[in-house]
C-alpha cells in the first residue's frame, strides 16, 4: 500500500489541466499558422465542441496571461496574433 504522504506519483496537472494546457496549445499553434484567427475560425478549426462564449472565454484567459493579443472591435469582430511572449515559445520571427 502506497504511503499516504508519498508524493513521488502524484498528478501535478491533473486531467483537466492537461486537456485545457493540450486545448491551449493547439489554439497557439493554429494562430501561430493562419492569416485571420476570429472566435468563429477558431471555434471551427481547433474547439468544435464548444459553444462561441467559451471559445470567447478561452480566448481572453490567454490574453490575460500574455500569450494572444486582441486587435478589433466589438462590433466587427476581433482577430487574435501572438504576442511577443509566444511568438518567443514557438521561435517565431517577427
Amino acid at each position: 500500500m502506497k504511503h499516504p504522504k508519498d508524493f513521488s506519483t502524484m498528478d501535478f496537472v491533473g486531467s483537466k489541466g492537461v486537456s485545457q494546457l493540450t486545448r491551449g496549445i493547439a489554439v497557439l499553434v493554429f494562430i501561430k499558422n493562419t492569416k485571420v484567427a476570429s472566435v468563429d475560425v477558431i471555434r471551427a478549426q481547433v474547439l468544435p465542441g464548444m459553444s462561441k462564449r467559451s471559445v470567447q472565454r478561452y480566448l481572453t484567459n490567454l490574453e490575460g496571461i500574455g500569450l494572444v493579443r486582441r486587435i478589433g472591435y466589438v462590433n466587427t469582430g476581433y482577430r487574435y496574433y501572438l504576442s511577443g511572449m509566444a511568438k518567443e515559445l514557438f521561435e517565431v520571427k517577427a
